[in-house]
């Protein structure tokens, strides 16, 4: 269990040089690898060292690549997803991670099933979004990316009754642009969440500024701050902390005010699976 000062800080749950955030999904052919390469390129490394994001699935087929459509949409925020290939979830992959997050509730019960004891560092994208919400609501202090999992994890407790379609990122394969357009809103949303607390970390890097960037991955930012500034798609805010990512400007879903997906029955999931010659 985290420990918390008089002040409200959180300790760190484990120490070491490295951040390494895994995100998972079915495939790893659509959700996992955009929202990693959203944090990969966005997430600024910390003073004790880099921050190194992965993603996997649990049902993938080594080395396949990402679905077509993703490269438009993984093009918009400025990101280059053709080189990826699809990595199966094993267990080994679980060990040393600072924080694992999940397209859906059922991927982090695969997690779990492989390592209950990583309950504390699995959550699902959109679930650790919202908490590292209410962290910054209630003016805690993490000072590192363990502390800050900590302390979204304190909080769980207090964020039980969300519905599971409120947790999940839609899996938009051979859907309609509408559910394309939800699956880009929602993991759009809680990463930008998700910089906005890990960014905000305290610590001077190379730059001499709070929260700084320095090295390769300075660059990075600096480049899609430069490229995306005022496209309305995506972008870095200039002060490099907050929320870095905005949706990009198209159509709304059409089929309701929410932009709601229909849910997909088990017959239609088999369908889809024959059709498409593996899974997702």
């Amino acid at each position: 269990m985290p420990q918390s000062t008089a002040k409200g800080e959180y300790m760190p749950i484990r120490s070491g040089p490295t951040t390494r955030i895994l995100v998972v999904c079915t495939a790893n052919v659509i959700r996992s690898p955009f929202v990693a390469a959203l944090l990969r390129t966005r997430l600024h490394p910390t003073p004790a060292g880099p921050v190194v994001v992965t993603s996997a699935g649990v049902s993938a087929r080594f080395g396949t690549s990402v679905e077509a459509q993703l490269l438009e949409v993984a093009r918009v925020y400025g990101l280059d997803l053709s080189a990826h290939r699809a990595e199966r979830l094993v267990e080994p992959a679980l060990e040393g991670q600072t924080v694992i997050l999940c397209a859906e509730r059922r991927h982090r019960r695969a997690v779990l099933r492989m390592r209950p004891d990583l309950v504390s560092t699995v959550f699902t994208v959109r679930e650790f979004g919202r908490l590292l919400e209410a962290v910054r609501e209630a003016r805690l202090s993490p000072t590192d990316w363990p502390s800050l999992v900590a302390a979204a994890a304190s909080l769980r407790t207090k964020d039980r009754h969300v519905a599971e379609g409120d947790d999940g990122i839609v899996d938009p394969v051979s859907r309609p642009p509408s559910v394309w357009q939800a699956f880009e809103r929602q993991s759009v949303q809680a990463v930008s969440s998700i910089l906005a607390s890990g960014n905000a970390l305290p610590g001077r890097l190379a730059d001499g500024g709070p929260g700084g960037v320095s090295g390769g991955t300075g660059a990075v930012v600096s480049g899609l701050r430069r490229a995306l500034a005022g496209s309305g798609a995506a972008g870095v805010d200039a002060r490099g902390t907050g929320p870095s990512l905005v949706v990009a400007s198209r159509a709304e879903p059409g089929d309701g005010a929410t932009g709601a997906p229909p849910p997909v029955t088990r017959r239609e999931y088999r369908r889809t699976i024959t059709a498409n010659g593996r899974r997702r």
